[in-house]
């Protein structure tokens, strides 16, 4: 008997030590392909210190829905899926080079950290990216939930094999699609983003943005990105349209301008234009990213 649980601790063991090697890999497997050390790594590959450079920031709308090729400049893409404006602002904060143009979205997003002690899931999953690029530190302690999700989260980027894949803008590389099922689910899709009861105030990094462009006379787009028509109703009835008029009476200014692009595209395009509720597809984006860059031109003019 003694022999028998010998060999099962000895089993035990090995196999414990197997599981610790194959996660320690995972882990910097995972850690490799999260979006902001590939973002950070492309960044600094392609531009020198003393480039004068526009950027790209904010969540998955932006990610997937401005093509930084099409503005005019050098402009990088730096969005991240789940990205908030407190990283938007260390981004910008630590960027070394000559800014021209900020560019960042605004959505129920927006204001999510107000409800939270600790970073969200999206944040907390870049813990060690922004430790590692910034020497930023967030409150780093997941509870059981947390660490199911992260698991789940690593297991998933780990063994698929279509990994997002960006060209040297920071620009998701990809054809034009749509799914029309999505696009239909937008109350689903809406009330999966809106936890409700968040846009009682405006977010304190929005203030640290403007402040920092200001001071920096850098021009600052802040926009809501186009939503399908179904989305868009929900959003109006939620209050953001009252949101929108806040960041217009705060921000609006020679230097910053705040506009709502919620309605850019005709319900009769959304098969098109759109791959979800709120996501444009690659024909959506090059579609806005054109406009975009032709209203930009018009509004600034130095």
């Amino acid at each position: 008997m003694k022999l028998f649980f010998k060999k099962l601790l000895v089993n035990f063991l090995i196999v414990s030590i197997l599981i610790s090697l194959t996660l320690a890999y995972s882990f910097n497997r995972y850690i490799e392909i999260r979006v902001p050390i590939i973002k950070f790594n492309l960044f600094h590959n392609r531009t020198k210190p003393s480039d004068t450079i526009s950027l790209v920031l904010g969540n998955s709308h932006t990610l997937y829905g401005i093509d930084s090729k099409l503005l005019d400049g050098n402009t990088f893409n730096f969005a991240s899926i789940n990205q908030s404006p407190m990283e938007d602002y260390t981004i910008l904060k630590h960027c070394k080079n000559p800014i021209r143009r900020v560019i960042i979205p605004i959505s129920y997003f927006t204001n999510w950290h107000y409800l939270y002690k600790t970073p969200i899931i999206g944040e907390k999953l870049r813990i060690i990216d922004y430790k590692t690029i910034y020497s930023i530190e967030y409150p780093s302690f997941l509870n059981s939930k947390d660490i199911v999700i992260f698991t789940s989260e690593l297991i998933k980027n780990i063994t698929k094999t279509n990994k997002i894949g960006f060209d040297i803008q920071g620009n998701v590389i990809g054809k034009c699609y749509s799914n029309e099922n999505e696009i239909k689910n937008s109350k689903t899709t809406f009330y999966k983003h809106n936890i409700g009861r968040n846009f009682t105030k405006l977010n304190s990094y929005l203030d640290s943005i403007n402040l920092f462009c200001a001071k920096n006379k850098i021009d600052l787009f802040i926009i809501a990105m186009p939503y399908s028509h179904e989305y868009r109703n929900y959003t109006s009835k939620a209050g953001f349209n009252k949101y929108l008029i806040d960041l217009n009476k705060k921000y609006t200014d020679q230097r910053c301008i705040v506009l709502d692009f919620r309605a850019f595209f005709n319900e009769s395009d959304e098969k098109i234009m759109f791959s979800d509720a709120d996501h444009l597809s690659f024909c959506g984006r090059r579609n806005f990213s054109e406009f975009l860059n032709l209203k930009i031109n018009l509004t600034f003019k130095y």
